[in-house]
């Protein structure tokens, strides 16, 4: 294929000079002189262990080549790859004016093109930038329309510093975020060589997977940086506590966005740990941040009832999981305090649960945070969804499932468990709560 790489940055020239190893044609482009006369002097304009033989290689071979303008190339390329440098302000928004200057080059282009030339976003962007900037500026100044005319895709890059060449060779996955299945197809063809699972998915998907990544890689290192900082005001070898972390299977499995988490044990241990540490003086930032943001997740359920105007609310489930009997620092208790002061008619249902066997410290927690339960309590699954205008499922129970899937359409339903895909996307609203235990 004949490939466009718009900037020559450090993702830029690791992507022309892989593409050229594999076989395709690739032009690079970028506006500083110095890096298009490295290309064509077979040097890397960047340093990378392996790249600059790899460079040296391609433009022997005549797969690759370097131009200050890529105007002329677009009517007979197959693909443009924005590769362009976002650097951000004061305020950390985002500056594309380089996004912007290479797809305005590439709009001049596509009007003398007569293929289905496909834009690919390869820059890291908020979610939206595709649609809401490339694409309008490109049928701005193209004349053209997308999807029918031109294609485009984004399709962000895992690549690290001083292994980027490998990364690109053997990638986790290749994510297609296409605009039309027209423009994936042309890119994946892109990918025939590269022996990895492919992904696709619409282009806002793709962006913040790429920006979700980045996060939760300094979320990791700052995480281990706190935890280190704490060992050591201890006395206590930090190495060997999160290698002997990581060896824990529990944390490699998927974790989907959802509800809050709970359990007695996972918020006293959190709140041990950082009493502790302010009492040695560290500061844990991250650590404090947990429960204001757990907390979070309540409330924006309780900002999704009031989104849906309704009155009458049944809650299945006090607890995270089915056959869970402690209720302290259980969720579910806030969300019903918070759903009473909305003055919402509530029904609970849980069926592991009898209000008059509780005793010691169950029933005090539910004394002090919320004693109208017994009002609210439902009897029976039953009692609890009759007249209900809004179902919110707490537990992953198959009775509550095949329930909810029964009611009328009119019922709407909100499952923090995500497991029923059974219901539309109009009537359901999902929330998952992953692994929210009592494990100690």
């Amino acid at each position: 294929m004949k490939v466009i790489v718009w900037g020559l940055d450090y993702i830029g020239t690791t992507i022309a000079a892989c593409l050229a190893d594999l076989g395709h044609n690739v032009i690079a482009i970028d506006k500083t002189p110095s890096k298009i006369k490295a290309i064509n002097h077979q040097k890397s304009p960047i340093q990378e262990p392996g790249l600059g033989e790899m460079v040296k290689k391609a433009v022997q071979s005549g797969h690759l080549w370097g131009r200050v303008e890529g105007r002329e190339d677009v009517k007979d390329a197959d693909i443009s790859l924005i590769c362009a440098e976002t650097p951000i302000n004061r305020k950390g928004q985002p500056i594309l004016k380089y996004v912007e200057g290479m797809t305005a080059e590439i709009s001049q282009g596509l009007q003398e093109s007569e293929n289905y030339h496909v834009i690919i976003l390869q820059s890291a962007v908020l979610p939206g930038i595709a649609r809401n900037i490339l694409i309008p500026l490109l049928e701005k100044y193209s004349h053209k329309k997308v999807g029918r005319d031109f294609g485009v895709a984004v399709n962000p890059q895992f690549l690290r510093e001083t292994t980027a060449i490998a990364d690109f060779f053997a990638p986790p996955y290749i994510i297609i975020g296409e605009e039309d299945s027209r423009s994936g197809n042309i890119l994946e063809r892109l990918y025939r060589d590269i022996p990895a699972q492919i992904h696709r998915t619409d282009i806002e998907t793709a962006e913040a997977l790429k920006m979700s990544a980045n996060a939760f890689e300094t979320l990791k290192i700052s995480f281990a940086n706190e935890m280190g900082r704490f060992c050591d005001r201890l006395n206590i070898n930090g190495d060997e506590v999160m290698d002997l972390l990581w060896q824990n299977n529990q944390f490699s499995a998927p974790l989907q966005p959802g509800f809050a988490f709970g359990g007695s044990s996972l918020e006293k241990n959190l709140r041990s740990l950082i009493s502790q540490s302010e009492e040695c003086n560290v500061n844990l930032p991250i650590l404090n941040a947990i429960l204001p943001s757990n907390g979070e997740q309540i409330t924006s359920v309780v900002e999704k009832v009031r989104q849906l105007r309704v009155k009458k609310v049944t809650v299945l489930g006090l607890t995270n999981k089915p056959k869970m009997h402690n209720l302290q620092e259980t969720p579910v208790i806030p969300l019903l305090k918070q759903l009473w002061q909305e003055n919402i008619e509530l029904r609970v249902f849980d069926p592991d649960i009898h209000l008059n066997k509780l005793i010691g410290n169950n029933r005090d927690y539910i004394t002090r945070n919320f004693p109208q339960l017994g009002t609210v309590y439902a009897r029976s699954l039953d009692e609890a969804i009759f007249e209900s205008e809004l179902v919110i499922i707490v537990q992953n129970r198959p009775i509550f499932h095949a329930t909810a899937k029964a009611l009328p359409n009119a019922v709407k339903i909100i499952d923090l468990t995500h497991q029923n895909n059974l219901q539309s996307q109009q009537k359901i609203q999902h929330f998952h709560d992953p692994y929210s235990t009592d494990a100690a």
